[in-house]
């Protein structure tokens, strides 16, 4: 959550300084950004489906028919497993070029760790595959 808010306060403080930025180091910061959009996303919608109770029978309403926001939460898996690779992708380049500060470079790959741990989980639970 504090990546999440602190990135995009740090980009725009650096648009107001005007300082020169490298197009890879904040890619990567876009893209795990993104993927924790969409995965709070995907918790929102999951816990609209859930909640959605029919009142004659007091359980939810996936249980008897596929609500529309269904198709949407079986879309955004598939998209952060590519924010995932990404993620990885971009971890391994950081490292290697040394985009950022050690402690920044291993909250990076912590994000990229928690980040494939979710994606197993969504494997495990039959949300992706």
């Amino acid at each position: 959550m504090g990546s999440l808010i602190g990135w995009p306060i740090a980009f725009f403080a650096g648009l107001r300084k005007r300082e020169k930025r490298q197009l890879l180091p904040e890619l990567a910061r876009w893209i795990a950004a993104l993927f924790g959009i969409a995965l709070l996303v995907l918790l929102f919608t999951l816990v609209s489906l859930i909640t959605d109770n029919l009142p004659a029978f007091g359980v939810p309403r996936l249980y008897f028919e596929n609500p529309p926001s269904l198709g949407l939460l079986m879309a955004i898996p598939p998209v952060m497993v590519i924010l995932a690779g990404l993620m990885a992708l971009f971890m391994l380049i950081s490292w290697v070029r040394r985009f950022w500060t050690a402690a920044a470079r291993i909250h990076y790959t912590l994000l990229t760790l928690s980040a494939a741990a979710l994606i197993w989980a969504l494997i495990y639970w039959k949300m992706l595959f």
